[in-house]
């Protein structure tokens, strides 16, 4: 007799995540995960990102053990190194982006594919370099008075996206972050589940 498929559960109630997953027109739930997002003491925003992807997944796996489950996170880390949180005000948010104004930022994205059955789980990052032009102070102000809770390093941008291991940069430049997440899931989705060895 021949198993009824894991339901597919994404550890997110984020409206940005849930897009890109339905993109694949796949069925889904979404699950808020339980987890602390808090970094850990000397933790590299690289180390960071995986860890919590695991963690969303692991979370929802423990309420929903017969699921295969979607765990992801993402940071921005800015020039210095250092995470890039969201600003939360107007007046943070552009001085954030003057900050950032002919710099590159990195968005780390993370991301955790976990079946809760057996415990194998595969787990990737996906890494999109934004380089911001110079920015005068008027075209700092309209996206950051725009930017729906002020979410951080947004304005006029270029992106390039590349793997950890390296790959081409992209030409089209728009939702680089985006399209690299959502066709590693896609690939996930449809590769046979291992066991991830640093897991």
């Amino acid at each position: 007799m021949r198993h009824a498929p894991a339901p597919l559960i994404l550890a997110s109630t984020s409206v940005y995540r849930r897009s890109l997953l339905e993109r694949l027109q796949i069925p889904f739930r979404c699950v808020a995960p339980d987890a602390d997002e808090t970094a850990q003491d000397g933790e590299s925003p690289e180390a960071l990102v995986r860890r919590l992807s695991f963690a969303k997944a692991e979370a929802v796996a423990a309420i929903h053990p017969d699921a295969l489950i979607v765990g992801g996170d993402q940071v921005a880390v800015g020039p210095d190194g250092l995470i890039l949180g969201k600003p939360g005000t107007v007046e943070r948010a552009c001085a954030q982006l003057a900050r950032l104004s002919g710099q590159s930022v990195r968005f780390l994205s993370g991301l955790c594919l976990l079946d809760a059955r057996s415990e194998n789980l595969q787990l990737e990052m996906i890494v999109t370099t934004v380089r911001f032009r110079d920015l005068d102070e008027a075209s700092i102000r309209r996206p950051a008075q725009r930017s729906p809770g002020n979410r951080p390093v947004r304005g006029h941008r270029q992106r390039r996206s590349h793997r950890p291991h390296g790959a081409a940069a992209d030409p089209a430049g728009r939702h680089a972050a985006e399209r690299g997440t959502r066709l590693a899931l896609n690939r996930r989705l449809r590769a046979p589940s291992r066991r991830h060895a640093g897991r």
